[in-house]
């Protein structure tokens, strides 16, 4: 192992001893008292609610905005050819597959997305599962580490957001939904796609598109769209989040957008629930795939 690996360990090791310290803090904080934890709890998911109704309020004026200083047409299938750093991507497929192979030999250890984000509960099933590299602008390390040619990948890209393994099990159906903010636009970079690639397929309001292997398809979450995997294979793209492009004072706007989300007790979560799984993960008997992609 180089010198550079055995410093991503010693900072591994690092993380998960600040986790288990802090888990042990809130466990003496909690401990015989179950009406402060009650009490904690409830504050919390009011403020969710209060903040989830806010945004749904605003959500369309901001939009609204946000599509008339954008760069492009307000489409729910975006030309990829407005992101020049695409073919880049694209031409990394096969680097990129042969990591997620071996991440794929643990799906069963793989967390599912409703677990590291409750909000996506009522769209993501148990048949949805993720692999984090970045989140809202957080890296990884862990993720970054077991994947490294994706992670030097996805470093390239400019305004990157998020980057993860978006992996749908066989017979997976996303609900009709929209994402959260105009702010973001979505590629999807098809790494695993199923052979009766009719069956796999997502809809943005009226139009469906099948993904392709080494292809970016881009699409604007705002739009209702929904997913089905009728196959029985499994299917992953590297979903990655991007900032839009925008001219002022759009962008002024879609920066304090970002800069909300980041602090939200929605992103705070979600690093919070993924940094507990990584810490379990990563504790476990290490896999023979595991032992390759960090070596």
């Amino acid at each position: 192992m180089d010198e550079g690996n055995a410093r991503s360990d010693a900072d591994e090791r690092a993380r998960r001893r600040k986790a288990a310290r802090k888990a042990r803090r809130e466990e003496r904080l909690y401990a015989g008292d179950a009406e402060a934890r009650g009490w904690i709890r409830a504050f919390r998911a009011r403020r969710r609610a209060a903040i989830l109704r806010i945004g749904k309020d605003l959500r369309p004026l901001i939009d609204g905005m946000l599509a008339r200083y954008g760069t492009y047409e307000d489409t729910g299938f975006p030309d990829p050819g407005n992101f020049a750093w695409i073919p880049e991507l694209e031409a990394s497929t096969d680097a990129i597959r042969k990591e997620l192979d071996v991440i794929l030999a643990d799906t069963d250890r793989l967390p599912l997305l409703k677990n590291i984000s409750p909000d996506h509960s009522r769209i993501a099933k148990k048949h949805w599962k993720a692999f984090f590299l970045y989140g809202y602008g957080h890296r990884s390390e862990f993720g970054c580490r077991l994947c490294p040619e994706t992670a030097r990948a996805v470093a390239k890209i400019p305004n990157l957001e998020s980057a993860f393994f978006s992996i749908l099990l066989p017979g997976m159906h996303i609900k009709k939904h929209k994402g959260p903010t105009k702010s973001l636009v979505v590629c999807h970079l098809g790494v695993k796609i199923p052979k009766e690639a009719a069956k796999c397929v997502i809809r943005v309001d009226d139009e469906i598109r099948p993904w392709q292997h080494g292809k970016v398809l881009v699409l604007d979450d705002t739009h209702e769209h929904e997913v089905w995997n009728d196959t029985d294979e499994t299917r992953v793209v590297l979903l990655i989040h991007v900032r839009r492009p925008l001219r002022f004072p759009g962008s002024l706007v879609g920066k304090l957008i970002f800069n909300a989300i980041r602090l939200s007790p929605f992103v705070r979560d979600g690093r919070r629930n993924l940094e507990d799984w990584e810490a379990s993960f990563g504790a476990s008997e290490p896999q023979s795939g595991e032992v390759r992609a960090a070596s």
